[in-house]
């Protein structure tokens, strides 16, 4: 066998024995069982065709399950699937008692996976980043060079205010800088399809995110309004200019 099928077979074993643990009590046997068929299939991966440095790699990704089997899974019976925080008030208590916040549920199959309070920082961080996606294809669409369009996604991302919520704790106004540029990005395009989605998207980060594509939906309205005289008269064309 070769590597790569080694390595995709223990990671469809993974989600395996993961989606198993919602349905039986398997706790440390559903991890530590990773571990060992992992070491056949290397073993085998290496008889076929040995090589220092696959045989280094197989070394790291062995003990690397041997330390998730032993530490990576939190089977605790006081688990209850919920939206509970601590970050909210002074206690433990559900986040939709806060915020509705149905977005956080594209986070789940990630966190199912390392269930871990680290999970959802690196998740924060990965959410924010992403901004730069739609970011750089604005600019593409606007006649930015690459360069500019660097250097516009470098001032974004090195932005104190933007960057500096993944400092501490976890808010669902991470998603709000990715799927506003994205909602803007469909609007330059005149493209349907991702404008609605980005503004369901937005719609589902909390309850008084409805503001944004409130006010960016009346921006359209008076551009639009204002269009079919743009040509008619100078003082409609400066008004629609200033708009």
């Amino acid at each position: 066998m070769s590597l790569p099928r080694v390595l995709l077979l223990t990671f469809l074993v993974t989600l395996l024995l993961s989606f198993l643990a919602h349905f039986a009590d398997l706790k440390k046997a559903e991890r530590l069982s990773m571990a060992p068929i992992f070491l056949v299939l290397s073993a085998a991966s290496l008889r076929a065709s040995f090589s220092w440095p696959v045989f280094l790699a197989c070394c790291l990704i062995l003990l690397a399950l041997i330390l998730y089997g032993i530490y990576g899974w939190n089977s605790l019976d006081e688990r209850t699937d919920l939206p509970m925080t601590t970050l909210e008030r002074d206690g433990l208590l559900s986040h939709f008692s806060v915020h509705v916040s149905p977005i956080y549920y594209l986070l789940l199959p990630i966190y199912l996976l390392f269930p871990t309070p680290a999970t959802l920082q690196i998740l924060q961080a990965a959410v924010l980043a992403s901004s730069v996606i739609p970011l750089w294809k604005l600019g593409k669409h606007h006649g930015l060079s690459n360069l500019q369009q660097m250097f516009l996604c470098l001032l974004l991302l090195l932005y104190p205010a933007f960057s500096g919520g993944t400092a501490y704790d976890l808010h669902e106004n991470c998603f709000l800088a990715p799927l506003l540029f994205w909602l803007f990005y469909g609007i330059a395009r005149q493209n349907v399809p991702i404008t609605a989605l980005a503004a369901f998207l937005t719609l589902m980060v909390k309850e008084d995110a409805a503001v944004y594509t409130a006010v960016i939906a009346l921006w359209l309205t008076v551009k639009t309004i204002y269009r079919p005289y743009s040509a008619a008269a100078p003082w409609t064309a400066s008004v629609h200019q200033t708009l």
